[in-house]
């Protein structure tokens, strides 16, 4: 059967032949884990505000649904012992930015550790290599850069 010049056959080997440009051409899905770009405050910074902002920015968009206080976690370190510290966790899609927004102002002269969980999922579903962590100090109430 003719269509106009072209046989059915032709059209058919021709949609065949499309077909198979079009899977080789196809990117392949992406495996690759996403990673963390910055983080703020920056590990072992000392004298930060009470009131500084924390985040991690990671290097492709993220599953909103896996950042949360579940994944995301804030702790105060008194005397060797973790206490975790109450918040909220918010994610900006845009600038590929997670936040903790604590409950409260943080205390001054203390030690903290963020830790992120490597289940956190990026947009295509890979999860963080692994956990993270990072620790910062407060400044001391009257100025300064101590910390205990």
């Amino acid at each position: 059967m003719k269509i106009g010049s072209i046989s059915l056959g032709s059209l058919l080997c021709l949609a065949l032949l499309c077909g198979h440009y079009a899977s080789v051409l196809a990117e392949p899905p992406d495996t690759k884990p996403s990673v963390i770009t910055s983080a703020s405050p920056e590990d072992k910074t000392i004298g930060c505000d009470i009131n500084t902002p924390i985040s991690i920015t990671f290097s492709a968009e993220m599953e909103p649904s896996t950042l949360n206080t579940g994944t995301f976690h804030l702790y105060r370190i008194d005397n060797a012992e973790e206490i975790i510290v109450p918040g909220n966790v918010t994610y900006d899609a845009d600038s590929r930015t997670a936040s903790f927004i604590p409950s409260s102002d943080l205390s001054y002269a203390t030690n903290y550790r963020l830790v992120i969980e490597g289940n956190v999922k990026d947009a295509s579903g890979n999860a963080l290599e692994s956990d993270d962590s990072w620790r910062f100090t407060t400044k001391n109430s009257v100025g300064g850069c101590g910390g205990s």
